[in-house]
């Protein structure tokens, strides 16, 4: 988040920022990670062994995690936005040779960890923005 911030609002240069519109990752708040292992620490691992995967609630692309962190930054900061010194440019990546594979979906699939852990609530990707964006603005 601090590079695509920097990118955002960088005063360097006006040229496009090329984002990924058609790779999905599916981000996790450190926190909420956090709070998922200690619950899970807690559980009786004699009824429950098993393998879960540990994801984010929203699989978003470079270009969607951008335009809602610009949108959440705009609700704590109207002038911020008219700061923004790069027009985001939408590129497939698919069209890109990395020169290994990599899978354009990388959202995790935690059906299990949510029967788990029933009432774990992750928290809102809008709310993660939000809090992380009041932090860059709080240190410029």
């Amino acid at each position: 988040m601090e590079w695509l911030h920097h990118q955002l609002f960088q005063l360097e240069t006006a040229t496009p920022l090329k984002l990924w519109s058609d790779e999905f990752r599916s981000y996790l708040y450190v926190f909420d990670l956090v709070d998922l292992l200690i619950e899970l620490l807690t559980i009786n691992l004699k009824e429950h062994t098993t393998l879960v995967n540990v994801g984010g609630i929203d699989a978003l692309s470079r270009v969607e995690l951008a335009n809602k962190y610009l949108a959440v930054t705009a609700t704590h900061n109207p002038t911020a936005i008219t700061a923004i010194s790069r027009h985001i440019a939408p590129t497939s990546r698919a069209q890109v040779d990395l020169g290994y594979p990599s899978p354009l979906n990388t959202k995790l699939n935690t059906l299990r960890l949510a029967n788990l852990l029933p009432h774990f609530i992750w928290t809102p990707t809008e709310k993660i923005l939000h809090e992380i964006s009041c932090r860059f603005f709080i240190k410029e």
